[in-house]
């Protein structure tokens, strides 16, 4: 018998089943636990400041009435019920539907974001089958909120990072395939066709496809039909991508639009072959970071004119026994240019290969320039986005909430990238040096136990923190209420969208500097946090 069912089925004494009974004493009596039905307390309380974070800046109305949800029955939930207890969830980390039965007697995250209460995990479930009818008006809707959110921090000049990642599954969902899955071959799969803004570890948008769908053709379609929906004079600088995304369609279609890449090429026989005649020239200069380059025109079969490519080598490391070796703990290139297994060529045997003794790879690009330092780092920064994977699936719950079809999971996943955007850009209003991933910023700042109580006609919650750096929290609550309260004040009769503009100031003061974005004067600006 399962823990739940075991509970349920027991037949609890009668002084056990009544509020504010003692249930236990510890050691001398000194210690009594009492069971207390009827406390408003919450484990969540960092809900209400940032709650108050997204009504001030435009974004907690959106989030929780302006989905095209809408029901018929009287009896049926509202729609800003359903929203928000996913709104809820997502911030808590869960990753099913099940788990938020843990938040049902919370009443004080429903009384902060402006909703009545937390629905069960079968009202969320069912209310999003309304996807099938129209997904296009749920797309469009989660398209707004993205557009506001990042809207202002594209009139500047920022890199576009397409890539994908694999979710396995394990039962009979819509589109498991067998598609591309590294760790588990074999395992029916959905792929995350993804974009992201580069340097900023911001979502633009994901799309999820079957299994199948994984190479870079489905992902680039994605991307370009996003940045058809944004002003030409808020386009990327360039886009970049690994060998998925390094294909003749994908960069003839770039070239259409105007839009410079960044791509790998794929390490193809004929590649190699053009490689080993480049070993022999002398001309290779370095490319930084033990690397050393040399750009060469090249046209490939199926590609409708030549190209500019980089080639990049190194010395291949050996195991003494002549198996491939991967970089050494304390080498710095360890981490450059993400090589694959392929990467690591075999142990010569019989004549020496030229080949046999460098690790190479080859970007293509149109970018201007013939520093092959500055190219090859440029595409290095690449792998920060691997980062931004590894953090929205272990932490966020990314690709959870699975259920059957494919049109609930869709919209899921984005609205999990938006509440991922949402609460990053405050989670930096503590700590402007860098990003802070959810692991670390979510105990400090969502983790805080909440208690009401009410006095006369006044409700006051009381914060509490257990946490190391409980002091700097309430310095970072107090900072963000005055930080919004000036904002306020300044744009007034700007509305949300000014004081939006404003936040981004603030948060990306030490990040971008950039000159139309800045705060307004007096505001602090001092990092409060120095997050373990």
């Amino acid at each position: 018998m399962n823990p739940t069912a075991a509970i349920e089925s027991a037949q609890l004494p009668v002084a056990c089943q009544s509020p504010n009974t003692d249930i236990l004493r510890c050691g001398s009596g000194t210690l009594v636990a009492r069971w207390d039905g009827e406390g408003q307390i919450t484990r969540l309380a960092g809900v209400v400041p940032f709650a108050e974070f997204l009504r001030e800046t435009g974004f907690l109305d959106p989030l929780l009435r302006g989905s095209p949800l809408r029901y018929s029955s009287p009896n049926a939930p509202s729609p800003a019920d359903v929203m928000g207890t996913l709104l809820v969830a997502v911030l808590d980390g869960m990753v099913r539907y099940s788990h938020i039965n843990e938040l049902r007697r919370d009443a004080v995250c429903p009384e902060a974001l402006g909703f009545r209460r937390i629905v069960s995990e079968d009202s969320v479930r069912r209310a999003l089958l309304q996807t099938h009818a129209g997904e296009e008006a749920w797309q469009a809707w989660l398209d707004r909120i993205q557009m506001r959110i990042l809207l202002p921090l594209l009139e500047r000049d920022w890199v576009m990072d397409a890539d994908n990642t694999v979710k396995c599954l394990y039962g009979r969902q819509e589109g498991a395939e067998k598609g591309y899955n590294p760790k588990k071959p074999g395992r029916p799969s959905h792929n995350y066709q993804t974009f992201l803004v580069g340097r900023l570890r911001l979502v633009a948008g994901v799309s999820v496809l079957p299994g199948k769908r994984h190479a870079g053709l489905h992902g680039a379609a994605e991307a370009f039909g996003f940045l058809r929906k944004l002003p030409r004079g808020c386009w990327p600088r360039f886009v970049r991508g690994d060998v998925g995304y390094g294909t003749s369609a994908i960069m003839d279609e770039a070239e259409r639009l105007g839009l410079r890449y960044l791509f790998k090429l794929a390490r193809t026989r004929r590649m190699r072959q053009r490689f080993l005649r480049l070993c022999a020239r002398g001309d290779w200069t370095d490319a930084g970071q033990g690397w050393q380059g040399l750009f060469e025109m090249v046209r490939l079969e199926g590609w409708s004119h030549v190209r500019r490519c980089l080639f990049l080598r190194r010395p291949a490391r050996r195991k003494p026994d002549g198996a491939p070796a991967g970089p050494e703990p304390d080498d710095p290139a360890r981490q450059l240019l993400l090589p694959t297994a392929e990467d690591w060529l075999p142990p010569a045997s019989g004549p020496a290969d030229p080949s046999r003794a460098w690790d190479f790879c080859v970007l293509v690009t149109d970018l201007p320039g013939d520093d092959p330092v500055a190219l090859s780092q440029l595409y290095r920064d690449r792998g920060d986005c691997e980062n931004v994977f590894d953090e929205l699936k272990a932490q966020w719950g990314w690709g959870g909430f699975t259920t059957r079809d494919l049109p609930r999971n869709r919209v899921v996943a984005r609205y999990v990238g938006a509440v991922y955007n949402l609460w990053s850009l405050y989670a930096r209003l503590g700590s402007p040096d860098a990003h802070r991933e959810a692991k670390t910023s979510r105990p400090v700042l969502l983790h805080i136990l909440g208690r009401v109580v009410h006095s006369g006609r006044r409700t006051i919650l009381h914060l509490v923190s257990t946490h190391a750096l409980a002091d700097r929290i309430a310095a970072f609550l107090a900072q963000v209420h005055e930080v919004l309260t000036r904002l306020k004040a300044t744009a007034e009769q700007l509305g949300p969208d000014a004081v939006w503009i404003l936040v981004l100031g603030v948060v990306f003061r030490r990040h971008l500097r950039p000159t139309s974005l800045a705060p307004p004067p007096g505001l602090p600006g001092q990092q409060i946090f120095a997050f373990p």
